[in-house]
């Protein structure tokens, strides 16, 4: 964006008159035996005036012009963008972490129902189905909490490049061959 504000600033200026100095200084030796020098010196000027190419200059400069707003209006999209993935990441986050909250109670609860089951089976109450049910029920809990903590951390990073992380990777931990 700034390029293209200067490759504008440039062409605006194109169209004003350029002037030009131009010194000289020089010596000038007469005589035979007994030398006598005489200097002088000069500066002459020049002045451009774009006349008769100021309609390609103007043109040069509408087109520059319109490539300035073009930058600003990618610049715009861009952050935009930028804006709505970082909501949208921070808001999935905080999803994930009401998920997470409940898949760990309803973990905790099949845990509890599991751990009875096996004492009620252990003490004569309770058939085996019933634990192996209590069980699978807990397992099945244990599955989901595993693959939501996956999930939100995958988010988790999906926030921090949307933020505008990253990383490079370090040469020294690179195996060499």
């Amino acid at each position: 964006m700034n390029a293209a504000a200067g490759g504008l600033e440039l062409s605006r200026l194109a169209l004003w008159p350029s002037i030009t100095l131009t010194p000289s200084v020089g010596l000038n030796w007469q005589g035979n035996g007994n030398s006598l020098r005489t200097g002088y010196w000069s500066l002459a000027g020049n002045v451009l005036l774009p006349v008769l190419d100021r309609p390609r200059l103007l043109a040069q400069a509408k087109a520059q012009g319109a490539r300035a707003e073009q930058a600003v209006i990618a610049y715009e999209q861009t952050v935009q963008r930028a804006f709505s993935e970082t909501d949208q990441a921070l808001l999935q986050m905080a999803s994930d972490q009401q998920r997470l909250d409940m898949l760990q109670r309803a973990q905790d609860r099949a845990e509890s129902a599991f751990q009875a089951a096996d004492k009620g089976y252990r003490a004569g109450v309770f058939d085996l189905i019933v634990v192996l049910d209590a069980e699978r029920t807990y397992r099945q809990a244990r599955v989901a909490l595993t693959d939501a903590r996956g999930t939100a951390l995958n988010h988790a990073v999906q926030v921090f490049q949307a933020l505008g992380g990253g990383w490079q990777a370090d040469a020294s931990w690179v195996p060499q061959s």
